[in-house]
């Protein structure tokens, strides 16, 4: 049989990329010689139409699969549901605003058939609004500051894994945590593939102040040591200067967000649930 591909594509809000997002990546799959591709894409609860048009669209071409999740479960859980629900040789991941360019996966797949495991679109530059270009700045500095320092500087959400990799991911029970961040985890090397980020054309970002602070704490707590270098800088600082109202404030709340995070990460609760499939 010849090796296979599934482009998974998470989808929150996207009534408005999707017409454009689906046959882009049909034809992106048309374009990969000698290997079968299909997509799957994750409706993360959306309550506009994304889904009744991933539906159609999966009617017309067997190659489209279509998980809905019973709620919105944040972009983290959804990958982990495409990935625990894909069987291929090989995994890109995309979204569906397609501010990355989708011409990119077919030099993906040809490093990945030299032998790399992981291929990641490392973006050198962006073209969003200010705040959102400030965000991700800060954003990857600190993990790449107190994580790891391998991380592409210009940050990353495009990317290609094999199979050997998926395997990995899909044993991850982490409830609050970095998809992206988890695969660079594993250890498997990885190489880049530089571009540039463009602006978006239609539709509008749903990465709110309220989601990328959470996704920050997520990802420092996970994948950093820096919550702990600030305990004890606080600790030390408390001994140094004495009894410090806002010093002892800091440390109770960072030790809060580890305590919050383990009893939830014991929890028995399913990550996601599937409410609908199809094809």
């Amino acid at each position: 049989m010849p090796p296979s591909i599934t482009i998974l594509v998470p989808v929150y809000l996207n009534e408005k990329n999707l017409p454009t997002t689906i046959p882009k990546l049909l034809d992106i799959l048309d374009r990969i010689p000698h290997i079968t591709g299909k997509l799957v894409f994750v409706d993360d609860g959306s309550n506009d139409t994304s889904y009744s048009i991933l539906q159609n669209a999966a009617t017309e071409d067997s190659r489209i699969h279509v998980l809905r999740l019973s709620q919105n479960f944040g972009a983290h859980i959804a990958l982990l549901a495409g990935c625990n629900y894909i069987s291929s040789d090989c995994i890109a991941v995309i979204m569906a605003d397609l501010q990355d360019p989708a011409e990119l996966i077919l030099e993906m797949v040809r490093m990945w058939q030299k032998g790399n495991k992981i291929i990641i679109a490392e973006r050198i530059h962006r073209d969003d609004d200010v705040m959102t270009h400030f965000f991700a700045k800060i954003f990857w500095w600190t993990i790449r500051t107190f994580g790891n320092t391998k991380i592409p500087k210009g940050g990353f959400d495009f990317i290609l894994f094999d199979k050997e990799v998926q395997k990995i991911i899909c044993t991850s029970r982490k409830r609050n945590s970095h998809f992206m961040l988890q695969i660079i985890h594993t250890g498997f090397e990885f190489m880049t593939l530089p571009y540039i980020r463009m602006k978006r054309i239609t539709g509008k970002s749903q990465w709110n102040f309220r989601k990328k602070t959470k996704l920050f704490i997520d990802s420092v707590y996970s994948f950093t040591m820096l919550p702990i270098y600030l305990i004890i800088m606080n600790c030390v600082l408390t001994f140094i200067l004495g009894f410090n109202l806002l010093l002892i404030a800091c440390t109770l709340i960072l030790l809060g967000i580890y305590i919050q995070r383990f009893f939830e990460q014991k929890s028995t609760r399913p990550l996601y649930t599937i409410s609908e499939k199809t094809n």
